[in-house]
């Protein structure tokens, strides 16, 4: 992509920056590095997550503080505040309540005229009006609008969705059902989640909390990374949990308020059931290392359909025999990954999967991995946003 000495980016994050820090990475981070890397822009805003409920919003004061300012900082007020990164020079970091005064905050800092907008939050379609010139590029990660947690916000979310499909110049989507929900305009493109192979496919296996396992006896542990909310499948946990007392079943990730009761109820019960938490993006690689079966039980509904886990892709790069519910993208892995709807099925095919595996079987994973990275996911987005 050519370099541009006078041209601007802003980057509506699904995330604040803590996150990224603590090691939490999703497909926004991957992407924002790729974007940070490309040399097409000279200016770089990257924005925290809005909030965009009153609570949130105090939330974001309480924690964050925008008006105190620190040695980075080019623009305060008492709803936003502006840091210039330390290491990288056209790149400036927001933390914000509110973005109404955007417009002119740029003006006086000189940003570029000439803007990109890139957006994972479809809350920030509003903003898109205030530059009526700038090129609008929205990643759609999930329907938003079919989250429970969003519920309560879903029919605003299908305004912003609206307002998104009439602006927005290119429209990327992790999953063919949200090509379907943008209604398979010319400027919707499919593109699925990747992976740092690199990053995956070496590690050795090490617990973060370590749990004692009897190759001998017969007992496995299989193994799901991450949020623990309410598209998990716990009928599929429990079952697992009572049918199979020799697997201990290993769930790593942050645990959503909706679902905290409804886990810890399974974790009582059954002691082969580990909730260990979240886990940074560098130990990842090591947990995933030490499960015998990866696995994904979510739900099958209208949300999960939108989605395209990444942790399909990480499970590969670490060559991990794999058995899920029927997920977006899964398809393109038929050989390699199996497909369970009920909890008996799901049972089934687990013990398939550990009667199965090779080691010849791990390689083609991994070899199947590499072809999904995350920089040739990057350059084909930049390809197609140069053309349109």
């Amino acid at each position: 992509m050519a370099s541009n000495d006078c041209s601007g980016l802003i980057l509506l994050n699904m995330s604040p920056r803590s996150d990224w820090e603590r090691g939490v990475v999703n497909r926004n981070y991957h992407i924002a590095q790729g974007l940070l890397n490309s040399g097409k822009f000279s200016h770089i805003i990257s924005v925290d997550f809005l909030p965009f409920s009153f609570k949130k919003k105090l939330r974001v004061l309480l924690k964050e503080k925008p008006w105190k300012r620190n040695a980075h900082t080019v623009y305060w007020r008492p709803y936003i505040r502006i840091d210039r990164d330390a290491k990288q020079k056209q790149l400036y970091h927001v933390t914000a309540t509110s973005l109404k005064h955007l417009p002119a905050i740029l003006r006086r800092l000189s940003f570029p005229q000439q803007l990109t907008i890139w957006s994972y939050n479809p809350f920030t379609a509003p903003l898109f009006q205030k530059f009526p010139e700038a090129k609008i590029i929205f990643d759609a990660v999930d329907n938003w609008a079919d989250h429970p947690v969003y519920a309560s916000q879903a029919e605003q979310l299908r305004e912003q969705y609206t307002i998104i499909q009439k602006r927005a110049d290119v429209i990327f989507t992790v999953s063919e059902g949200l090509v379907d929900f943008f209604g398979k305009q010319k400027n919707v493109f499919y593109i699925p989640n990747g992976v740092d192979v690199a990053h995956f496919g070496h590690a050795q296996c090490h617990m973060p909390i370590p749990i004692s396992i009897d190759q001998t006896a017969g007992e496995r542990l299989i193994g799901y990374h991450g949020v623990i909310q309410s598209r998990v499948n716990f009928a599929i946990i429990e079952y697992l949990a009572q049918q199979h007392p020799e697997w201990h079943q290993v769930l790593i990730g942050p645990v959503w308020k909706d679902v905290v009761k409804e886990l810890q109820r399974i974790v009582n019960t059954y002691p082969h059931v580990h909730a260990l938490g979240s886990v940074s993006y560098n130990q990842l690689p090591s947990a995933i290392a030490c499960f015998d079966v990866a696995m994904i039980p979510h739900k099958i509904d209208a949300f999960t359909h939108s989605m395209n886990p990444l942790k399909m892709y990480e499970y590969l790069a670490c060559g991990k025999p794999i058995v899920a519910t029927p997920i977006a993208g899964s398809d393109q892995f038929q050989d390699l990954i199996t497909t369970a709807i009920s909890p008996e099925d799901f049972s089934q095919a687990i013990t398939r999967a550990l009667q199965e595996h090779t080691p010849e079987l791990r390689q083609r994973r991994i070899s199947m991995a590499q072809g999904h990275s995350w920089q040739h996911r990057i350059q084909k987005m930049f390809e197609i946003m140069d053309r349109s």
